[in-house]
């Protein structure tokens, strides 16, 4: 997000000054394709001024941006419904009251911020966490005064028994633990009288506009970044419109020279230098000193008709460039709706969820209890490869696809991801054929880098069993049609999820052999076949009417024939619009369209598509639906590396496989 404050600065867009000692030249202001000023806000004191510009939501001042271009007279009541207050980093309340409206107006005003808290109570005692603190308090400095005033406001204060922080990784939380029948209400009262649980801020919006400091209410803020924008944008196509008219000119010139090619070398073989065939290419086509250098430049290469046609083709490209910037600066519609095009992008990848909860007035403020403290909140439980699962928020989880595979093979990466809520039940099903029921607040939220928790250590297994595949429990089992479970064998084993309604919190869930695991779990499709690939490079498209409905502690039928040596290693469902990706352990690759392959019933062998005795055997397989996937691949000497599927160059079930950019020998590779 911070390039976004530099994109374009290399395009004319923002002055550029001396620095202090006329050196180097640096940009007066930044480009800042987003309104920075709102977003992080600002603070300091200069010379007989000061500002205190609070931090905004992203997602909100983009979309207070956008309302402005549409309406430029729409009115700060209507823009507070979509930016209804700051959003500060570290959560908590905000009270706005009339206030905040005052602020927003004038650019001064004040408000109130609380912490975040609630009452736990253990017998008989109550306990006060504290879980989100107002912005700029420092928590241990909090901490200490409340001991102070426990110690100074004995009178009052007399029924805090201990003061603790029992922050970790899963986040905030400061305890301050009450005496046996003493009234949380009463002992709240006085903290957020006397310390940080709740305080002012000090709203003075203060900016550089035209030069000058000045005050500025919210609208004057939006109204000065949307026209610096426009500004931004008008110099910016300047720029780009100058370099495509001088790219298409010397384009102009190189067609001319080609298509009199001929004449052109004999006019050059004639000449007796340089700057007399320059001088007859300029007078014979026409053309200018630049267009008759760039002749003279033109390398032999650029005389195939592929070529050729790459230069008539360029040549269109940049002309519909030229016409689409002029009709961007003949426009100020166009150059606002660029704008709005631009931001909203930055909205979409880089927004996230408001922290700060506002609220009009004090009387609004209700302290929960440890019940109604933390509402249903959208979540993830994640399954690595590892076979633990762990609980991250949607955020996090989002920083976790960018970093996989930026680090070493110890990563514990993460193989897929439900999407759930923290009110729900999730099933988790083991490689050795066993459920286990856990709520998902019983599952640890954790940060992407941590090793995740095992059916051990959440008490339900004397061992650890990794963990195949992660289910929501469904609210209405009978609607929810049936599961399919596949064995490392080739066993296959079609159930009604009815069969998995008991209270229990673990039990089995399909038979397996001792020298097999479970390797896979899936919702049942009527539709399509179903797809098994081996390591020795076959793969078997089935049909799936002769799969019968079985019981819960079945074992299945056969599902793929599988010879001595060789172990399946995929199992999917697809119809014949689908296609098959596979990569090699010596990092060979092709895709087959599953309309390509033969069809059988199943307990077959299924056909080859790799001769795995060049290629070494198929460490990956996947059913590709339409999209391309991204491909974390585990290198045998004990590094990471990702590929994506549209990299795959051989596509068909006669064609030999291509190698892929790292050739490093692959001992498992994982879709992410």
């Amino acid at each position: 997000l911070a390039l976004e404050m530099l994109r374009d600065l290399d395009k004319d867009t923002v002055p550029f000054e001396l620095n202090f000692d006329d050196t180097l030249k640096e940009p007066t202001i930044l480009p800042s394709r987003y309104p920075n000023l709102l977003v992080n806000g600002a603070s300091g004191i200069a010379v007989g001024l000061a500002t205190n510009i609070p931090t905004h939501n992203l997602g909100e001042v983009i979309s207070g941006v956008c309302a402005y271009i549409d309406n430029p007279d729409i009115s700060l009541e209507k823009m507070m419904k979509i930016i209804p207050a700051p959003d500060f980093p570290t959560g908590g309340y905000i009270i706005a009251g009339d206030e905040l409206k005052a602020a927003y107006e004038t650019g001064r005003g004040k408000i109130k911020l609380r912490a975040k808290l609630h009452i736990e109570e253990n017998a008989g005692r109550q306990t006060i966490v504290i879980t989100e603190l107002p912005y700029q308090v420092n928590k241990a400095r909090l901490l200490q005064r409340i001991l102070e005033l426990r110690d100074t406001k004995k009178e009052l204060l007399n029924d805090i028994a201990e003061i603790a922080d029992e922050s970790d990784y899963a986040g905030m939380r400061a305890t301050i633990k009450l005496k046996k029948d003493a009234n949380a209400k009463e002992v709240l009262d006085v903290l957020f009288k006397y310390s940080d649980l709740e305080c002012s801020y000090g709203i003075n919006m203060v900016a550089i506009a035209d030069g000058r400091p000045q005050q500025m209410g919210l609208m004057d803020i939006i109204a000065y970044y949307v026209d610096y924008q426009r500004q931004l944008v008008v110099r910016r196509t300047k720029f780009d419109l100058d370099a495509a008219r001088e790219r298409a000119h010397i384009l102009e010139g190189l067609v001319v020279a080609v298509t009199n090619i001929d004449e052109v070398v004999r006019i050059i073989k004639k000449s007796a230098n340089t700057q007399e065939a320059k001088a007859k290419l300029k007078e014979r086509f026409l053309l200018s000193e630049r267009q008759a250098q760039a002749v003279l430049d033109m390398r032999l290469a650029r005389l195939t008709n592929l070529e050729v046609e790459k230069l008539q083709q360029e040549l269109a490209e940049v002309k519909a460039l030229i016409e689409r910037l002029t009709a961007i600066l003949n426009s100020r519609t166009l150059q606002f709706e660029t704008i709005k095009t631009e931001i909203s992008e930055i909205k979409k990848k880089y927004a996230d969820e408001r922290r700060s909860v506002v609220i009009g007035s004090e009387a609004e403020y209700v302290v929960g209890t440890a019940d109604d403290s933390v509402p249903v909140e959208k979540t993830m439980v994640v399954l690595s490869k590892e076979g633990t699962i762990k609980r991250m928020s949607v955020r996090s989880f989002a920083s976790a696809k960018k970093e996989i595979g930026d680090k070493s093979s110890s990563l514990d990466a993460l193989v897929c991801a439900l999407t759930t809520f923290t009110d729900r039940t999730v099933l988790c099903f083991t490689e050795k054929g066993n459920c286990a029921k856990i709520a998902v607040t019983d599952i640890p939220e954790m940060r992407y880098s941590a090793v995740g928790v095992s059916t051990a250590d959440l008490a339900l297994t004397d061992e650890k069993e990794n963990i195949v595949a992660i289910f929501e429990l469904p609210e209405d089992l009978e609607k929810a049609g049936e599961i399919l479970f596949v064995s490392s064998g080739g066993m296959i084993k079609r159930s009604a999820w009815t069969e998995y309604g008991l209270q229990k919190n673990f039990y089995q869930a399909v038979k397996i052999k001792e020298d097999e695991k479970l390797v896979d779990v899936q919702q049942w499709s009527d539709d399509g076949y179903m797809i098994f690939a081996t390591k020795q490079g076959y793969v078997l498209a089935a049909a799936k009417d002769d799969v019968p409905p079985q019981g819960r502690i079945s074992a299945g039928v056969k599902g793929v024939a599988v010879s001595d040596g060789d172990e399946m290693i995929m199992f999917d469902q697809a119809t014949d619009e689908n296609d098959v990706a596979v990569i090699t352990e010596n990092a060979f690759a092709k895709i087959v369209s599953v309309s390509e392959i033969e069809k059988f019933a199943r307990y077959r062998k299924g056909v080859k598509i790799v001769d795995v005795r060049a290629t070494g055997n198929v460490a990956f397989a996947t059913v590709l639906r339409g999209t391309d996937c991204d491909v974390l691949c585990f290198g045998k000497n004990g590094s990471v590396f990702g590929h994506n599927t549209g990299e795959i160059l051989a596509k068909g079930k006669n064609i030999k496989p291509t190698l892929l950019k790292n050739t490093t020998k692959i001992e498992k590779a994982i879709k992410f």
